[in-house]
């Protein structure tokens, strides 16, 4: 019975072993929450803390959610316009910088068959600080009313941390609902 309990505990200590010196940043699955024609997606990592009294040797989220809209027009037979934006960071401990950027892309026959291609000008807010009021505005102007087509708007956000010295980045893509407009 003694040597199954040394053995035992010989396997608990090594999963604890492997598990501290894991990887400082795991990758987090990309939250996608499509709400209509509105999507909200989460990007993050966890990071081992340093193991100091402020933050013990246990896992710590870093990272933003932002939402990415549905092309839309203000007037008729005005252009398309999207709207992409970082809505909270976590912020104890806070991102270091964030890249947001937008695109309107079109759903159309391609060589492949139906595929989704940027359509208009990418909206990009360069790396900067993670800040939840600023609003990206992609937009794209149709060359004249054809037929109806499916456009959306796709968001990536990548930001970078360093928590304790341990230093990483993360980056998420998410994509609106759709929109249906008359457009070429």
């Amino acid at each position: 019975m003694r040597a199954r309990n040394t053995a035992t505990s010989m396997a608990v200590l090594a999963l604890a072993v492997a598990a501290s010196t894991a990887a400082t940043a795991a990758p987090q699955p990309v939250h996608q929450d499509i709400t209509g024609s509105s999507a909200h997606g989460s990007t993050a990592a966890t990071v081992r803390g340093g193991g100091g009294q402020a933050r013990p040797n246990v896992p710590i989220e870093v990272g933003c959610d932002y939402s990415s809209n549905a092309p839309a027009r203000l007037t008729s037979g005005g252009p398309l316009y999207a709207t992409s934006n970082i809505t909270n960071c976590t912020t104890d401990p806070a991102p270091t910088d964030c890249h947001l950027t937008a695109t309107i892309e079109v759903y159309t026959r391609g060589l492949f068959g139906w595929e989704w291609a940027t359509a208009g000008k990418t909206a990009d807010g360069g790396w900067g600080a993670c800040n939840p009021k600023k609003i990206l505005k992609p937009s794209y102007t149709c060359q004249g009313v054809v037929e109806k087509k499916e456009y959306r708007n796709q968001t990536t956000l990548g930001i970078t941390y360093n928590v304790d010295g341990k230093a990483g980045s993360s980056s998420s893509v998410t994509n609106s609902g759709t929109s249906t407009e008359w457009c070429d």
